[in-house]
Formats: structure tokens, sequence, C-alpha cells
């Protein structure tokens, strides 16, 4: 199960529903010379960003979402936090494929706790990082118990991708273990959001949440594994919120530009 070479395809396209924050329009304070420089360029960075994801990303999140309770704006916010709308992000965790090899070799069961000296600090900057509860929520004695000899006959490369969070919301490569899929599934946006949402249902299933207004807990799910986990970056949810806010902002731009006009009036 090498997955070398993975093909990256292009993104489609994000719209919203659900109760969300009121936070004021990004677009509206650029020209506002009380606010420093640094917040500015902050500001105008995450507008990029989300108008990146809603012209990659709007229709296979809408499409997705579409078929479930999931808010659009929920995961396209979940995607500006995760990877800043890049679709081949990908993050190696080195505890997370040291307990894989554990796996192999019989050697381990649950997954223990991870250390800061594991994580990729090169990729901190770009990608969220999850919370070490969060893979113990996966990586039980039970998953190692099924899944050991399917673990143990890939090849290190395999491993090692199985151990890496990868596209929009950084979905870790050992969702697929046992699934009708590869890793390079990942990659692709429809089957990447439809999966993402599948998870996101079993966070609302396991914690009685509510998709649509639960926001806040559904990050913190995303992020530590539960409604009440600490979020590895402190501000992850407060960004989250703020975001959903933006993409809808970004949404109503683009409809906006995209109706016709009469002598210069729209």
């Amino acid at each position: 199960m090498s997955d070398r070479g993975v093909k990256i395809h292009q993104g489609l396209s994000a719209s919203g529903n659900g109760p969300i924050p009121n936070v004021k329009a990004q677009r509206d304070v650029y020209l506002d010379a009380s606010i420093p420089k640094d917040d500015m360029a902050r500001m105008q960075g995450e507008y990029r960003v989300m108008t990146r994801i809603v012209i990659h990303c709007q229709a296979v999140m809408l499409e997705t979402c579409a078929k479930s309770m999931v808010s659009c704006d929920f995961l396209a916010a979940l995607t500006a936090n995760e990877s800043a709308g890049v679709q081949n992000a990908a993050r190696f965790e080195p505890a997370v494929y040291r307990h894989l090899r554990d796996i192999a070799a019989g050697e381990s069961m649950a997954y223990g706790r991870i250390h800061a000296a594991d994580l990729d600090r090169a990729a901190e900057a770009i990608l969220s990082v999850k919370g070490d509860d969060f893979h113990a929520r996966y990586l039980t004695a039970a998953f190692a118990t099924e899944n050991r000899q399917t673990i143990a006959a890939l090849e290190d490369d395999s491993l090692r991708q199985l151990a890496t969070s990868w596209g929009y919301t950084q979905i870790m490569g050992y969702h697929v273990v046992g699934m009708n899929a590869t890793v390079r599934n990942l990659i692709d946006p429809s089957f990447h959001y439809h999966l993402a949402v599948e998870l996101l249902k079993d966070f609302a299933r396991q914690f009685k949440l509510d998709p649509q207004r639960d926001f806040e807990q559904l990050f913190r799910c995303w992020n530590s594994g539960s409604p009440s986990g600490k979020t590895y970056d402190p501000n992850y949810v407060a960004n989250g919120l703020r975001r959903m806010q933006l993409h809808r902002e970004v949404v109503a731009t683009q409809a906006k530009a995209a109706l016709p006009t009469r002598g210069g009036v729209i």
C-alpha cells in the first residue's frame, strides 16, 4: 500500500448555514487607520485564505453538507484552522509513526501520550497540531488487535503515510485503515470532506452535540478528541468561530460580485 507519487487534484468549491457569532466584517475595516499594521496584515491574510477556500472548496463542501446537519460555515472555518486551504497539506507525526511500528511488531496496544519533542516543529506555523488525546481516541487496543496484521504487512513508507495528517482538514492517514480506500483518497476533496463530516457526526453522536449550534465543542473535538478538551493552540476555537463569520461574508461578497449589472448598478 505504497502511496508514493500521490496525484494532486484541484479542489472544487462553500456556503453557510446555522447561527454563528456576530463579528465585524473583515473587509469593512481595511481602511480603518486606527488598526495597527500587524493586525491589518493578519486580517487581510485571513480574508485571502477564506477567499481561496470559497473558490476551491465551495461546491464540494456545499454538496457534502447538504447530506448532513454539519454547517458549511463550520467546515470552511475548520479548513482554515487546519490547512489554510492548502489541498495537499501534510504533517508527519513521529509519535504516531512509532506507535504504528509497535503495533506491527506486536509490542503496543493503546496509544500513549505524545510529547512536545515528538512534534514536527517545521509544520507548526502552517498546520494545526492535534492533541494526544485525539490519537488515543482512535488508536485503541481494539484498533491494534483488529489491524495488526494489516499494518505489519505495510512498507515503512506506507506506515509513515498512516502517521501523517492530510488535506484540507488534516485527517490522519490511519483513518483509512479497514476502509476500502487508501491514503491517496484523503487528497481528493470529495472523499476528504465526506470523511470529515462522518467523523464530525461521530463526535456529535457520542457527545450529544448539535452540529448546527455546538460549534465550540466541535472545534475542540476535532483538535483534542473531546468537547471539553484543551486545544494545542489556545486560540484554536476563537479563530474558528471568527472564521465562520468571515466565510459567510466572503460567500456573500462572491455572490454579489457575480450578479449581472445594468448601467453600472447592481
